[in-house]
């Protein structure tokens, strides 16, 4: 098996967290035996009250690009045209996702980076398991322990993989390489304006570059996030409602027609 330390790029977009996107930069900072030099990163931010001006960049062990664009003029989100603009701007092999609120163990980098290096297939795409401040405070839904820990957050490591399907697809933390997220352009820009559905729609475009379900596989793999939103908490429902009311289409919609064939992609 040849075995070679491939270059990663970890992109984000960010709107309106100053605090948790600086905890981010701390842990990237703070990554255990990586090669820096190796990594970049990129934070697209989708308009921010405080501003441009506001954020100093701090010094960061990486190359590292901040990137500041205009609100859109009716307030919506950008979310997904500021991933694909973070990830222009980068040049790694594999492409890692983070939003900005989220926790991860100071050795992921290195996992990803250590994973990727002996996976023989050509396109793939893996997601994390996902825990969050809240289900740390008032216990599991029994239904879902399946997808992280015993207590949900990263480091509790007695995981295995787990083969999935798009509907499996969490950005928070969705990793895949470069000539997969090109193959599919990254994400589809019409879903700006709203949020939703748009992690779950880039899995499935990736799931059919094969040509039956399961060709290409989605795993939910050996590695964790925990998404600590306490800072303002989410803005998704606020983004939504805000979208409905000026006659926006939900993403679930546009998704569903383009889609029609979705459930037929979910037999892993």
């Amino acid at each position: 098996m040849t075995y070679y330390t491939p270059t990663l790029s970890v992109i984000c977009a960010t709107y309106n967290r100053p605090k948790t996107l600086f905890r981010l930069l701390d842990q990237l900072n703070d990554q255990r035996c990586v090669d820096f030099k190796a990594i970049d990163v990129c934070v697209a931010d989708d308009g921010s009250p405080y501003g441009s001006n506001y954020f100093v960049v701090p010094r960061m062990k990486m190359n590292f690009e901040y990137v500041y664009r205009d609100r859109h003029p009716q307030d919506l989100a950008q979310v997904y045209s500021s991933r694909n603009l973070a990830a222009s701007r980068t040049h790694g092999e594999y492409i890692l996702q983070v939003d900005d609120d989220v926790e991860f163990h100071p050795y992921l980098l290195n996992l990803l980076q250590s994973l990727a290096g002996v996976v023989q297939e050509e396109h793939w795409v893996w997601t994390p398991r996902i825990s969050d401040y809240k289900d740390i405070e008032s216990g599991h839904d029994a239904d879902h322990n399946w997808d992280r820990g015993t207590d949900g957050r990263w480091y509790d490591g007695r995981v295995f993989w787990h083969e999935s399907h798009w509907g499996s697809a969490d950005s928070s933390g969705m990793f895949m390489p470069r000539r997969t997220w090109d193959a599919v352009g990254g994400y589809d820009e019409q879903l700006d304006g709203c949020m939703g559905a748009g992690d779950q729609e880039l899995a499935l475009r990736v799931q059919k570059l094969g040509a039956k379900p399961g060709d290409v596989k989605l795993w939910i793999a050996p590695y964790f996030v925990n998404k600590a939103d306490e800072e303002g908490g989410s803005l998704r429902m606020e983004m939504i409602d805000r979208a409905l009311k000026i006659g926006r289409e939900r993403n679930e919609d546009i998704f569903g027609r383009k889609h029609q064939d979705a459930k037929l992609w979910t037999d892993v």
